[in-house]
């Protein structure tokens, strides 16, 4: 897949979603009536839903191209953060004490690994500075 284009393996994604989840939507129990409900702005909505989901394949597999995955791993946990924010500021959630546990776990994790990351980084730096400075 590295052979092919960042757009075409983001479309093959995405569309493979599409075949995944079209069958579940249609064999609910509401089926695909729920459209008729649907007005020109949630058609919009939808829209921009899938193009930005499509995009957000490509710009995984471009930055897996680039980066170690290993590296990358930890910026899977910043979507939870994110939609946590947007849960508390836009939709107002309340949640129960367990929920707020497993966010609270969650960035606590990220905190640790960030720590870790910025010690190696640390510690890179300072070997790649020592060979100079002997020379000096």
């Amino acid at each position: 897949m590295k052979d092919l284009n960042d757009y075409t393996v983001g479309a093959y994604q995405s569309f493979s979603l599409l075949l995944v989840y079209l069958p579940l939507a249609v064999f609910s129990s509401e089926g695909l009536s729920i459209l008729q409900h649907f007005e020109s702005l949630d058609y919009l909505l939808i829209g921009l839903l899938g193009l930005l989901g499509c995009y957000s394949k490509i710009f995984k597999f471009k930055a897996l191209q680039y980066e170690e995955p290993g590296k990358l791993g930890g910026v899977s946990y910043m979507q939870n953060i994110i939609q946590f924010m947007m849960d508390l500021v836009f939709l107002h959630i309340a949640f129960t004490y367990m929920q707020l546990f497993g966010v609270f776990l969650v960035l606590a994790i990220n905190a640790v690994k960030f720590y870790g990351y910025i010690g190696k980084v640390r510690t890179q730096r300072k070997e790649s500075l020592s060979p100079i400075q002997s020379n000096v």
